[in-house]
């Protein structure tokens, strides 16, 4: 009796580099979402995408490779969002009552978290005990957000008659915490957080650099 044909494993049909790359991130985002960022195996991304294993490890040489490049990928599409948000919006930075231009800047940033929820989970939700080159992505990430808010809020203490005395360096990570909190409570709680209720929280912090 002749022996059963084996099972042939799955072919990768060939592809650019550069899209075989935003297909196995796509495959790593998807699996991030569902099952965590502590799922993410070149096995587990492999079957994602519906290719082998080698053809993962041909694009991302490890793990932490992949996770690093992926929150690269959303950190950057994330910062973009909010940008083209903000001028979409025609926030006024420089005219704009430090109350009103927080809640503008935090309606816009909330916004663009719930347009977009995988890619914001994947940036607000990377787990302790990650990967050195995912946690250093993710340390990236806040620096240059608390960078921004920190030239922000430098101009508008400048702005009042009689600037008081802030410590800029402590409130730019005050608000960065806050951010990434408002951000999860969104994507976990839409129904008891809504965009509304968080930024009517957010306006309360900047009454700290007001006379």
């Amino acid at each position: 009796m002749p022996a059963p044909p084996r099972k042939r494993r799955p072919y990768a049909a060939r592809m650019p580099v550069a899209e075989r790359k935003q297909q196995i991130l796509d495959a790593a985002l998807q699996v991030v979402v569902e099952r965590g960022h502590g799922k993410v195996t070149m096995d587990t991304v492999a079957e994602e995408a519906g290719v082998t294993k080698p053809v993962v490890y041909s694009v991302f040489d490890s793990r932490a490779h992949l996770l690093a490049a992926l929150l690269k990928r959303e950190r950057d599409a994330a910062v973009a969002q909010v940008v083209d948000a903000l001028d979409a919006a025609h926030v006024d930075i420089a005219r704009t009552p430090p109350d009103q231009l927080l809640a503008d800047v935090s309606r816009v940033y909330l916004n663009g978290v719930a347009a977009a929820p995988y890619r914001w989970r994947c940036i607000l939700f990377a787990v302790d005990g990650a990967p050195e080159e995912l946690r250093a992505a993710i340390d990236e990430a806040r620096e240059l957000l608390r960078g921004l808010l920190g030239s922000l809020l430098t101009s508008l203490v400048a702005r009042q008659p009689e600037p008081p005395a802030v410590d800029i360096d402590i409130l730019s990570h005050s608000l960065v915490a806050f951010a990434e909190m408002a951000g999860r409570l969104l994507l976990d709680h839409p129904d008891r957080y809504d965009v509304d209720r968080l930024v009517r929280s957010a306006t309360t912090l900047v009454r700290l650099v007001e006379p």
